[in-house]
């Protein structure tokens, strides 16, 4: 409210403050170009509200940035995902077990998922198929609203630490993380800042590491 005082000629209404301009989501495509070159599939979340109706224009605009969509796999990987942001991680799983299946060696990638409960494990089916076929090394879920032990992802991750930071000590491995960016998946990357403590690790070497990520 300060700034808005300050400077008077912005001239914001009641309508900015109690709407804000939605944000757009820019990684909501769940598929390898790899695999399918020629289609896409969307990860959404469905909200109930005011359906368009038939030959409704819509006006829309594609943003164009750095992002990026292969997943070394030679190099381990570790990916943290809630909700839909489990979305870009199938891409880079989706080309894993393409080329696991052309023969291709791949290295260690763990995948730890954050969701309500198991209502909502998204693409659960071809996770456990890609865990079965050694396509995906590990597959964690963590449910927050189910059960006598719920957890968020961060939680999950931080009772693993041992094994995890094993990995994350690899200094080819690289760390994906996708979802709310107030929520889990910031915390999860943020818990990575303390690790390097607990296992007696150069503070360095601890500090260089998560900027990298």
């Amino acid at each position: 409210m300060l700034e808005i005082q300050e400077f008077p000629s912005a001239a914001v209404t009641a309508e900015d403050l109690a709407l804000p301009l939605i944000k757009p989501r820019h990684y909501s495509i769940a598929t390898a170009v790899e695999v399918r070159p020629t289609t896409v599939q969307l990860t959404v979340a469905v909200l109930k509200a005011k359906e368009r109706e038939v030959c409704d224009e819509k006006q829309v605009t594609i943003k164009e940035g750095l992002c990026s969509q292969h997943l070394s796999r030679t190099m381990p990987g570790e990916l943290v995902g809630s909700g839909s942001g489990i979305s870009p991680l199938m891409g880079f799983l989706e080309a894993r077990a393409k080329a696991s299946r052309q023969g291709k060696v791949l290295a260690p990638c763990l995948f730890y998922f954050g969701c309500r409960d198991s209502s909502e494990i998204l693409y659960a089916n071809r996770l456990q198929t890609w865990l079965e076929d050694g396509e995906l090394t590990e597959l964690h879920v963590a449910k927050s609203r189910e059960g006598p032990n719920v957890m968020n992802v961060q939680d999950l991750i931080s009772r693993q630490q041992a094994s995890v930071w094993e990995l994350l000590r690899n200094p080819t491995c690289h760390v994906y993380v996708c979802g709310d960016s107030a929520g889990e998946a910031v915390k999860a990357e943020a818990q990575t800042h303390g690790w390097g403590r607990g296992f007696n690790v150069l503070r360095s070497n601890e500090e260089r590491w998560p900027r990298a990520v």
